[in-house]
């Protein structure tokens, strides 16, 4: 059996651990919301916490997943 370069199993689908593997808590929404915390902690420790323009991309990107 031939195989096509970079089709291999699973390769150009994006594949997610458990919620529970990252340290989320189990239910509907944990996992966003751990990003979510995760990605504004990282914000904060580069010191965008302060630029506006940066802070309301972000309140744009997760009001799209909301």
């Amino acid at each position: 059996m031939r195989r096509r370069p970079g089709r291999g199993p699973g390769l150009g689908r994006p594949h997610f651990p458990q919620p529970e593997v990252v340290g989320a808590e189990p239910g509907p929404g944990e996992a966003m919301r751990l990003l979510r915390q995760r990605c504004e902690a990282g914000m904060f420790a580069r010191g965008l916490d302060g630029d506006r323009r940066a802070v309301e991309q972000g309140r744009n990107e997760w009001r799209s997943r909301d």
